[in-house]
């Protein structure tokens, strides 16, 4: 199969969908969805579907995958038309992927006016058990604008999605969302993005909170797995949760609210080089429900806010920050250690290096009545205005 720019395409009503893989006269192997440039595009036709979700390209696995089948788009514009409901509450994505799919390739390509601009997961057949995996996304050189629900969202059952050079304008609820749902399907796997300018803010000035949100639909195999981001940088926060080996190198993060938040069970997270402003917290790490953060290492990190407090961790476990930097704009103490929770382990926090503050207390600790935090420990070549740790409660 090959659909080549320029064209507009009709959306089959009983699928809702231009082109649904499988789908009989469609013989496995590659496809192509291509123009000559950028310039050229492919779009949906321009109709109200009431409500319904529409899609350029559907693989469903219900339908029994498309494993054999391949898409290669390169060197076009998808264009949604906001097809198949208002801008605000837009539900179609121009590529969705439900189920298995041999690999999704996407070079030099514009997404504009549309919902998602690819949903990309596995699929779970619940009368026969069987799982179905998506394998092998891969965006080179993608731009999107004016994507309502983001250029891409990431669930349950996804494995191996690399992004490289990507540019977003416009983006109402966010760049890129993991939103794994359900236990049936473990969570995706094996995330690149790489060298992403990731623009949210819309015309009006409606930001979401979240630029980027990382996360699986649990603990244990729900989890989001072995995540790198490398030279991303973001007008709106990064938001992680449930997650299990995530890396961020030279990453910026900048936020109304929190610059990043961690929370839930998310293990063993590095980031170096990076920064995280927020207006309310440049950072947020906190157990949540039944799961704590734990093992969270910031190497040479630069936080900036103007709240109550630059950096807050609420019952997390094994923190450290290496020769970080925490610039206050209107707080006497940069960094709030607590723990809240009765019975939960907290603590084994540390400053180390020459982490520094132009505020009067680098970190206090508090422990509620009834809790302990096990150990709160700063370097001696750390530096504050007056005092490097204030203590209350009972804190080892």
């Amino acid at each position: 199969m090959k659909l080549q720019a320029p064209l507009a395409l009709p959306i089959d009503d009983a699928y809702r969908a231009s082109v649904r893989l499988p789908s009989p006269g469609i013989e496995p192997g590659v496809h192509e969805i291509c123009g000559t440039s950028t310039g050229q595009a492919i779009e949906l036709e321009r109709k109200d579907y009431q409500g319904k979700s529409t899609h350029l390209v559907s693989v469903l696995g219900r339908l029994g995958g498309a494993a054999g089948h391949s898409l290669h788009v390169h060197d076009v514009t998808l264009k949604g038309n906001f097809a198949g409901t208002n801008q605000d509450k837009q539900r179609s994505a121009l590529i969705h992927v439900a189920g298995a799919i041999d690999a999704v390739t996407m070079e030099r390509v514009h997404i504009a006016d549309s919902g998602d601009g690819v949903k990309f997961g596995g699929s779970h057949e619940a009368k026969t058990d069987t799982v179905q995996i998506a394998r092998n996304l891969t965006m080179r050189e993608v731009t999107a604008t004016r994507a309502r629900r983001g250029l891409l969202v990431i669930q349950s059952g996804a494995e191996n999605i690399r992004l490289e050079q990507i540019n977003t304008w416009d983006m109402p609820e966010g760049a890129i969302d993991s939103e794994a749902t359900g236990t049936e399907l473990p969570g995706p796997r094996t995330i690149r993005i790489r060298e992403a300018v990731l623009n949210t803010v819309s015309p009006d000035g409606r930001r979401p909170e979240w630029g980027v949100s990382l996360g699986g639909a649990g603990g244990g195999e729900l989890a989001l797995r072995d995540c790198e981001l490398a030279s991303v940088e973001s007008d709106s926060g990064l938001w992680i949760r449930d997650a299990v080996d995530v890396r961020g190198t030279d990453c910026h993060f900048s936020s109304d609210r929190h610059g990043l938040q961690i929370n839930k069970a998310v293990i063993d997270t590095v980031f170096s080089a990076s920064s995280f402003a927020g207006k309310r917290l440049a950072a947020k790490i906190s157990f949540h429900g039944s799961a704590r953060p734990e093992r969270i290492r910031f190497y040479r990190c630069e936080f900036t806010s103007d709240g109550a407090y630059c950096v807050t961790l609420d019952s997390a476990l094994d923190v450290e920050f290496v020769d970080c930097i925490f610039n206050c704009r209107s707080t006497r103490v940069a960094v709030l250690v607590q723990n809240q929770m009765e019975g939960v382990q907290t603590g084994r926090i540390r400053f180390s290096g020459r982490c520094e503050t132009n505020a009067d207390v680098l970190v206090r600790a508090e422990a509620r009545p009834g809790t302990t935090i096990e150990s709160v420990s700063v370097g001696s070549n750390c530096v504050s205005k007056s005092k490097l740790l204030e203590k209350q409660g009972q804190v080892t």
